[in-house]
């Protein structure tokens, strides 16, 4: 937002009539202060929702189980995958779901949580945001997935992830839309919003029923089947970076045709040119 020059008021001008303009550096602080005011907001609702579940009587899940769940997620989340500007990808989801609808709600917030220490860096604030949006959203669909009963049926299963995924995924897809609000625009904020539901929903048709699959393996035959995520993990990593080739080669493929219309019209005027200078 630009400034006017004229930073003295006309004589007479009452203080409250006259016009008010941002500083550059005031209209970021003030937008610094929203995000950390809304991270803050988040991760409180977290703490909230944790202690909520602790008076109610729940306890983590077995602590080998949540232990590989997490050290997973975090290894997923050091290899995640930038899609765009504002749009990250990894397979941190697949810990994650898996500890919603085996773990428990505790669990799950644990494993998310752990999950995002790989990427706490700068900006804080956008760790804190979205440590509080994870911790929240999977908690509560872990909370929803118990609401739905114990049965461990192949379906069953398949029904809790389908419901704990849809829940994980639109409340994140809305703390980002949030966020990019809180920095950009209305616009800006929902299209990022329809993009994150895009990209998660186009890799929880592929992954649903592998998390409820590996769920059924680890309720019915053993708790050592978690070491099965490892390969769905290695084909998710792969399908986001085949995704982001995809966009990058697309991207080129754009620059490319741009270019070429460019050179085409510039041998075209120079034909015209050429064909100008002999007719005279």
């Amino acid at each position: 937002m630009s400034r006017e020059k004229s930073s003295r008021p006309k004589k007479g001008t009452p203080r409250s009539a006259q016009p008010i303009t941002d500083e550059p550096g005031e209209l970021a602080g003030r937008r610094s202060l929203y995000l950390w005011s809304y991270g803050i907001a988040l991760n409180a609702a977290a703490a909230g929702l944790l202690v909520a579940v602790l008076i109610s009587g729940f306890r983590p899940g077995l602590f080998i189980p949540t232990v590989v769940m997490a050290l997973a997620a975090f290894v997923s989340e050091k290899q995640s995958v930038r899609l765009s500007p504002n749009l990250e990808a990894s397979v941190a989801f697949l810990p994650g779901l898996f500890a919603v609808v085996a773990l428990g709600p505790i669990s799950a917030m644990i494993v998310v949580g752990v999950g995002l220490l790989a990427s706490f860096s700068r900006p804080w604030e956008r760790w804190l945001i979205w440590n509080g949006t994870r911790c929240f959203w999977y908690g509560l669909a872990a909370l929803v997935a118990v609401n739905l009963g114990s049965g461990s049926t192949l379906a069953h299963l398949f029904a809790k992830v389908g419901v704990a995924s849809l829940i994980a995924i639109t409340g994140e897809a809305l703390s980002g839309s949030v966020t990019v609000r809180l920095r950009r625009s209305v616009d800006t904020a929902i299209a990022q919003f329809f993009e994150m539901l895009r990209v998660s929903a186009l890799g929880m048709v592929v992954y649903i029923p592998v998390i409820a699959g590996l769920a059924y393996a680890y309720t019915e035959l053993s708790t050592w089947s978690v070491v099965l995520f490892i390969g769905p993990a290695i084909a998710a990593q792969r399908y986001f970076m085949l995704f982001r080739d995809q966009k990058d080669t697309a991207a080129e493929l754009s620059r490319a045709v741009k270019q070429l219309e460019r050179v085409n019209l510039s041998f075209a005027t120079a034909l015209v040119t050429a064909l100008d200078a002999r007719d005279l």
